[in-house]
């Protein structure tokens, strides 16, 4: 449920309340208030995840600063050194071309998007950071991503993915994945 719809049934709900109350169906009224006091409480708790959020956010780019990159890839890595996850890989896409601040924030919210799943931070580029994705699946839906793209807006991207196969830091995949970038 998003935050429009559940402030439109909250307000609904404390409108239907005040009704109650006014043709004197105090029980019902009890029953809408606490169902609108516990709509309020859902919007409160959806702005604060979304506060939590934004401050683990690049304010440029919309997507991960390098900490919380790092965070995220670290706790994916675990989970492949213990043997829960088949693969972790990475896929670094750089944006060629200068471009305005609002298009790194228009497309660092196409990459959240898309990847939705999937941590996308920004490190020198942006940074896709995948679990237990194939190889030939992970280029499918690169091609797939830039397909998309290109019918929106004229850009041109490279990319270049690899795999973590258990004693590389993010860096390192990082620096990996740009020498493939033609």
């Amino acid at each position: 449920m998003n935050k429009v719809t559940t402030w439109i049934i909250t307000i609904l709900g404390i409108i239907g309340t005040i009704f109650l109350f006014v043709l004197n169906y105090q029980q019902a009224a009890y029953i809408a208030l606490m169902f609108s006091i516990i709509m309020f409480l859902t919007l409160v708790v959806l702005y604060f995840m979304d506060y939590q959020k934004y401050k683990k956010q690049d304010k440029t780019y919309y997507a991960l600063n390098e900490e919380h990159t790092i965070k995220a890839f670290n706790k994916l890595k675990d989970a492949k050194d213990q043997g829960e996850l088949k693969a972790v890989s990475i896929v670094y896409i750089k944006v060629l071309g200068e471009h305005e601040d609002a298009f790194y924030k228009w497309f660092g919210k196409r990459l959240t998007k898309n990847f939705s799943i999937d941590p996308v931070g920004y490190i020198d580029g942006y940074v896709v950071v995948f679990a237990n994705v194939h190889e030939l699946m992970l280029k499918e839906m690169m091609k797939q991503f830039m397909n998309q793209l290109k019918e929106e807006v004229d850009i041109s991207i490279d990319f270049g993915s690899t795999y973590y196969t258990g004693k590389e830091t993010l860096y390192d995949l990082i620096n990996e994945a740009k020498a493939l970038i033609k």
